[in-house]
């Protein structure tokens, strides 16, 4: 199986340290794991200027630890868009579909067995309401993952005090993280598992409302039933 990874997710999971033991962890699981090499040009450019205005705006830590994520863990891959469909979803998309998630997800319609994670949900919303991508449904349901599912299974793997810990260190760096996850991380070192689980499982839902059946079901990415509290009881965050 191969798992085609967007650069924000990286992004976002070098900027937690959670990269580097989540990388193990989906190795083991599920296979392969692919990037696009622009991943590598945008965060660890070789020009020695360009590389410290990069650790200037994300820190040397983080820029680091993407830079090892490529050099040890992943496969680089450069995908040109040539299937029919996509590219007429492009030609008549309002900006929504990106490039470089349609790249993967060229890849993906390639792969026997393939799922794709993405931080990008103005993309996943786009493509569920394009009716030129409808040849490739039944290769898309199901197939892909979004932030907050990986923040789900890292929380359920690993525990949540250890993910809270590493959000909470983030922040005191000075880090900008994710603004959703903040809002899910309500107190930040008071935040509570089953009040981030709730928050975490609200956001899932409201994506997965807006994009038919484009998001995984598989247990890997669901809160277990007992874990969760009443979410009646909570305000849904608006994104």
């Amino acid at each position: 199986m191969t798992l085609l990874i967007d650069n924000d997710i990286v992004y976002k999971l070098a900027q937690l340290d959670l990269l580097n033991n989540a990388t193990s962890l989906l190795n083991d699981r599920y296979g392969d794991l692919e990037v696009l090499n622009t991943l590598r040009f945008k965060f660890c450019p070789v020009q020695a200027s360009k590389r410290v205005r990069q650790e200037r705006k994300h820190t040397a830590e983080v820029i680091n630890r993407i830079e090892h994520f490529i050099d040890t863990a992943v496969t680089e891959i450069d995908c040109e868009i040539t299937d029919s469909a996509l590219l007429e979803a492009m030609a008549v998309s309002d900006g929504g579909l990106d490039v470089g998630e349609m790249q993967l997800l060229q890849t993906m319609i390639e792969r026997d067995e393939s799922s794709m994670f993405t931080g990008d949900k103005r993309f996943l919303k786009a493509l569920a309401q394009d009716e030129n991508v409808s040849v490739h449904s039944e290769k898309l349901t199901e197939s892909f993952v979004c932030f907050e599912q990986i923040m789900i299974f890292l929380i359920k793997e690993f525990g949540f005090d250890y993910v809270k810990d590493k959000f909470v260190s983030a922040l005191d760096s000075g880090l900008k993280v994710d603004s959703t996850l903040s809002m899910c991380f309500q107190g930040r070192e008071l935040a509570e598992e089953s009040r981030v689980f709730e928050n975490l499982e609200l956001n899932v839902a409201s994506l997965r409302r807006g994009t038919l059946s484009l998001l995984s079901t598989l247990t890997a990415w669901v809160i277990p039933e007992e874990r969760v509290g009443i979410l009646s009881e909570l305000t849904v965050i608006r994104e």
